[in-house]
């Protein structure tokens, strides 16, 4: 979907990561201050505090909901099950609190960014604030109104810090620059470039079946089995049951915050609008003259949605009004509404007997991957040259990274395998020794062809033990912030993780 009212109303897809898409190009949540208690450990008023600031609730939960779409995207869509989540969110947690670290310490070594640094960057950077090239104030304060932030806040702790940040790690990688000497093998490493094949099993969804109904029917017979399944099941419930829904066309006449005129206009045209509903109609009605974009394409339509995922004065009216009716007019941050809802689905729970059987196959389908993959890492360590076979039987396929250079950052498509480990592959031994692990991803990786070869023994033995002036600041760079963390006074609310 464009960038729409639909987009915008859903709290997950907020614009509150533009300064982290200018600065970093990494999730760096908006900071929203909500009356932080003095201690984390009695209640859940906070997320983290690490020395004397705190990581609050609204700044965890806006992460790890970017993070979880991240994921969810790179999966394929695939949901979480509750101890992937808990994971996620506890990864999600050490990286706000790395983060802060980092800025505590860089302020620490007398980091400072400049407020002309400040100003330049939200006056010429951020290009939410400016319309035609230039920086409207009127934008700036519009977002800061709607995410409920002070310009002191925005600029102090979210623009300096981020800028205090990247520039103690920008000094770190200037005093890791290579020697001439080095800088002459790591240009020879740029010369060798290696193509690799690989093949991705999923732990979660194997390539093939491994079971079948009748193997599935016939474990259900057995008392433990069924157990496993009702506690599978139990685990499952919430995800497979349905929550209760609504569908809803509306018509968006915004205006601008703070502007009483501006305001004064589209509720005018809003009122003339809710007049005009009682005899034409609304689909017509939104195409002509709604101010959402996205939603005007198709006659105001928002599709279905449950609760938690519009604002809250939108929700209200949308999930107690009547199917056929128009609502009253509604304000929002976004301005105006008539909403009609179109359809609803009423929550319903899901039933044992309706999922029992496919969650039985999927548990013995991976049970079955566990036993062929344990042979598969056998094979690889021992017997590789049967593995072609194996992952035929198994109805996967090769795919290839294609060529990359030794001194790259990553491998295309298999970023979890560093570069120094498949480096020493050759046409004679081909294969990883070892399963590749993501997540609940395992890659099988093997060499397809390398060019200059016959140089590579040579060049790696004189560049190892690193090949990049980065990598090497990263080392540097990861253990100062590892002793700063080590002095520094860390408390998490564990209620986050349940």
């Amino acid at each position: 979907m464009s960038d729409n009212m639909a987009d915008k109303l859903k709290r997950k897809l907020s614009g509150k990561n533009i300064t982290a898409m200018i600065l970093f190009g990494a999730i760096i949540m908006v900071f929203v201050f909500f009356g932080l208690p003095n201690t984390i450990t009695g209640g859940m008023g906070a997320a983290a505090r690490v020395n004397e600031n705190f990581i609050s609730l609204m700044e965890f939960q806006n992460a790890t909901e970017q993070m979880e779409q991240m994921y969810s995207q790179y999966m394929g869509g695939k949901s979480f099950d509750p101890e992937q989540r808990k994971s996620l969110r506890m990864r999600t947690m050490q990286e706000l609190i790395d983060k802060e670290l980092t800025a505590q310490a860089a302020r620490r070594a007398g980091i400072r960014a400049t407020d002309v640094e400040v100003r330049d960057v939200i006056t010429k950077e951020i290009t939410a604030f400016q319309k035609d090239g230039q920086f409207q104030r009127e934008n700036y304060t519009a977002y800061l109104q709607s995410q409920g932030l002070t310009p002191g806040d925005f600029e102090s702790r979210v623009v300096r810090k981020q800028l205090e940040s990247a520039r103690i790690y920008r000094l770190f990688e200037a005093s890791s620059r290579t020697l001439s000497l080095e800088a002459e093998k790591q240009k020879s490493l740029q010369n060798l470039k290696m193509n690799l094949l690989y093949v991705k099993f999923d732990d979660d969804k194997p390539t093939t079946q491994l079971s079948s109904n009748a193997e599935a029917q016939k474990a259900l017979a057995t008392d433990d089995f069924k157990k496993k399944i009702e506690a599978e099941f139990n685990l499952k419930k919430a995800q497979l049951s349905q929550p209760e829904q609504v569908q809803a066309q509306h018509i968006l006449i915004s205006f601008k915050p703070g502007d009483a005129t501006s305001e004064k206009i589209a509720l005018a045209k809003i009122q003339a609008l809710k007049l005009r509903t009682a005899k034409e109609d609304f689909g017509l009605l939104a195409s002509k003259n709604s101010e959402d974009p996205g939603s005007k394409a198709k006659k105001g339509d928002l599709g279905y949605f449950g609760r938690g995922a519009m604002v809250k004065e939108f929700e209200e009216v949308a999930f107690t009004l009547p199917r056929g009716q128009v609502s009253e007019i509604v304000k929002s941050p976004f301005g105006y509404h008539l909403i009609k809802v179109t359809d609803k689905k009423a929550a319903k729970e899901a039933q044992l007997s309706e999922h029992q059987l496919p969650i039985a196959k999927e548990i013995l389908e991976k049970d079955a991957w566990q036993k062929k993959s344990q042979e598969l890492e056998k094979l690889l360590s021992t017997e590789a040259s049967q593995i072609d076979n194996e992952i035929k039987s198994l109805g996967a396929k090769w795919e290839e990274t294609g060529f990359f250079a030794l001194d790259s950052k990553s491998i295309p498509k298999i970023q979890e395998l560093e570069i120094e480990k498949v480096a020493g592959l050759t046409a004679k031994q081909p294969y990883f020794k070892n399963f590749v692990r993501s997540g609940s991803s395992r890659f099988i990786v093997k060499l397809k062809e390398m060019k200059q070869e016959k140089d590579l023994e040579t060049v790696l033995g004189a560049a190892r033990p690193e090949f990049s002036q980065r990598k090497r600041a990263d080392g540097v760079f990861t253990s100062w912030i590892q002793n700063f963390k080590k002095e520094s006074d860390i408390e998490t609310n564990s209620l986050i993780f349940q």
